[in-house]
């Protein structure tokens, strides 16, 4: 037998004839040696220490049971001074993010699974090194975050790492920042991707994770990463969670701390817009949906706020009861009011905008952009508010005077946020801005409309005079976007949409009808299609097509998605564009007779 195993080893006294080893008396198994060998067959074959039984052996599974017992407590001590420490450490995080706030804004202690999960998004982290070159190269900086909050310090702009052990909602945060800069650095669907589907399956698809202010603000991070995929509804139900999370942790109440109110706000601002441009109900009811400052920047945006809420609400009524378009004049007068004295809130000095945004300060630029931000979406909600008017116009045979007003504000609106979107696109032409293009291409479909309503006044279109200035102007804002991945779905029916006008402008006659035809569709939130029939140079037989009339003959179909609203209105005028088309069909018969 070995004789090292049994230097050091308490010995205890055998009955004269034993001879076998410890393993093959327990095996019950004949203790064969070798000349030479210090141990026996058995115990050698497979690896075994060949002790004697002279040799006590501490190893039996009683006294291993104990010392495993032993070295368990102390791992669980070492792993209760650990949460102490980092306890410590993440309540000054929060503090340092959330100001005064405390209570369910605070991430609960990390609990052994969560700890878990954290030292697994620590080791799929990159290393600091790594990290700080993406998020310099990413443009973290230069990100549309830094625009969303009105707090002294912008929680986005903790990069550090959270300390080892900390709880997972800290590191959920931080993967998806890299996952935005990554998105930034190649646009293209898969970057970042990784780091977006390993936060949302271990920290946002959990609500107990997520239970904090740093977790919802990883939702708005995850919401704005599908943002720039194009995926709209995907990032409305990612604030829609965030909203219900928000109400169960009591931040829509005023005592909460400054930064769960601009939080609030944020999230309801968010939930309004995308709603806006989905054609969906917003979820929060009117209540106390101030911005918290008395900045007139900020005083702004919480008009905003009601202002998108009344024109979601009016357009739902609308689409409801299918109301004449002109029965909600009232409504919609008493909401321009609002934006007129919201306007007047901002100095007139700060209504002005200085470009190319690349000449200034990184601060400067952002500062800028800002501002601009908040102006494109005061003109964009105009574009919501009157564009029913202009498509009502536009399916009427003549143009009615009484909606001057809502033509002439539209077309204002419209383009005021075309040169804005061109000012902030010129200087970020990436993803990250990606939520800009829809306000800009619906205002572009918006403006092209309002073109074909003014070629009917002949001599007296007034628009005629900007005419190539606003087309240049569109054109111009379609280049900026078309090559991005996963482009505006409208982009391609607004170039259809372009060849339109430019037809009727050369004296082109076009009916147009509600009801999908074949054609391009182009989305506008809470419309119906719209379908613009080319009426043919000569004559042609008329059809009846899915219980539309349509010409089959030499014609030209584009079909537009637009406000349900519009429905109700264009059954009423249906009728007329039946008679037209019949009285049409009997010129054209008695001709070829």
């Amino acid at each position: 037998m070995d004789s090292t195993e049994c230097l050091g080893s308490s010995r205890r006294k055998l009955r004269k004839g034993t001879f076998s080893c410890q393993e093959c008396k327990r095996r019950k198994k004949r203790c064969l040696f070798r000349s030479g060998e210090s141990g026996c067959a058995w115990c050698r074959g497979r690896g075994l220490p060949c002790l004697g039984q002279e040799v006590v052996n501490d190893d039996n599974p009683d006294q291993v049971g104990h010392r495993i017992s032993h070295v368990e407590g102390l791992v669980g001590q070492l792993l209760q001074q650990r949460q102490r420490q980092v306890q410590q450490r993440t309540g000054q995080l929060t503090t340092t993010s959330s100001d005064s706030y405390s209570g369910p804004g605070i991430p609960p202690s990390p609990s052994a699974s969560s700890i878990s999960i954290s030292t697994y998004l620590l080791s799929v982290s990159p290393s600091p090194s790594e990290v700080a070159l993406i998020f310099t190269n990413g443009g973290l900086a230069r990100m549309p975050h830094r625009l969303l909050w009105h707090g002294a310090k912008d929680p986005l702009e903790e990069t550090h790492c959270p300390p080892a052990g900390a709880h997972p909602v800290w590191f959920g945060r931080r993967l998806m920042q890299l996952a935005l800069c990554l998105q930034h650095i190649d646009s293209r669907e898969r970057a970042g991707s990784r780091y977006a589907a390993l936060v949302e399956r271990h920290v946002t698809s959990l609500d107990v994770m997520i239970e904090s202010l740093e977790g919802l603000e990883t939702l708005m991070l995850e919401m704005l990463y599908y943002i720039n995929q194009s995926k709209n509804r995907v990032a409305w139900l990612k604030c829609r969670r965030a909203i219900m999370m928000a109400q169960l942790m009591g931040l829509d109440r005023t005592d909460r701390g400054e930064h769960a109110k601009s939080l609030w706000f944020r999230l309801v601002a968010g939930d309004r817009i995308m709603s806006l441009e989905l054609g969906l109900p917003h979820h929060v009811a009117e209540a106390d949906l101030s911005a918290g400052s008395d900045v007139p920047l900020k005083q702004l945006q919480s008009a905003h706020l009601i202002i998108s809420g009344r024109i979601i609400s009016r357009n739902l009524r609308m689409q409801r009861q299918r109301t004449e378009i002109t029965s909600e004049k009232r409504d919609t007068k008493e909401i321009d009011l609002l934006a007129k004295e919201a306007m007047k809130l901002t100095p007139a000095d700060r209504w002005a905008f200085q470009s190319p945004l690349s000449a200034m300060e990184i601060n400067d630029a952002m500062a800028e952009t800002a501002k601009l931000t908040v102006q494109m979406s005061h003109f964009s909600l105009l574009v919501n508010l009157h564009q029913p008017f202009i498509v009502h116009e536009l399916r009427s045979w003549i143009a009615s005077e009484e909606l001057s007003y809502n033509r002439a504000t539209l077309v204002d609106a419209c383009r005021n946020v075309l040169r804005r979107f061109l000012i902030i696109r010129n200087y970020q032409p990436g993803v990250s801005y990606r939520g800009y293009d829809f306000k800009s291409m619906s205002s572009a479909v918006a403006l092209v409309l309002a073109h074909i309503v003014g070629h009917r006044h002949g001599y007296e279109n007034v628009l005629e005079h900007s005419r190539s200035q606003d087309l240049a102007m569109i054109r111009q804002g379609i280049a900026l976007v078309e090559h991005l991945p996963h482009p505006e779905p409208m982009i391609k029916s607004l170039k259809e949409l372009l060849e339109v006008e430019e037809d009727i402008s050369n004296g082109a006659d076009y009916i147009w009808i509600v009801g999908e035809a074949m054609g391009l569709h182009l989305t506008i939130p809470y419309l119906d299609t719209l379908s613009a029939l080319r009426i043919p140079d000569h004559g042609g037989d008329i059809e009846l097509h899915d219980g539309l009339p349509a010409l089959i003959t030499n014609v030209n179909p584009v079909s537009v998605i637009l406000p349900n609203p519009m429905i109700h209105m264009a059954e009423t005028r249906l009728e007329t564009s039946e008679d037209a088309t019949s009285n049409l069909h009997r010129e054209v018969t008695r001709d070829n007779h």
